[in-house]
């Protein structure tokens, strides 16, 4: 996964993942149970008007990867 290689390079780094697939996110959890790494999960849609609204809290941000866009 991208973002655990991203986060194992750069200490104290945190993560914002946004997935709209519910069982994505949960495998996401999986990944990140019980590690050290600061990662927030969300489950949005980026086509859906509004998603910023739940990442917002967790901003700034440096970098935004995106499979997607």
């Amino acid at each position: 996964m991208l973002a655990a290689t991203v986060l194992s390079r750069y200490a104290g780094a945190s993560a914002t993942l946004v997935d709209f697939s519910p069982p994505m996110v949960d495998r996401a959890l999986e990944r990140f149970a019980g590690s050290a790494y600061d990662v927030n999960l969300l489950v949005e849609d980026f086509s859906a008007p509004g998603w910023t609204a739940s990442v917002r809290e967790h901003a700034p941000f440096d970098v935004v990867v995106s499979g997607y866009a």
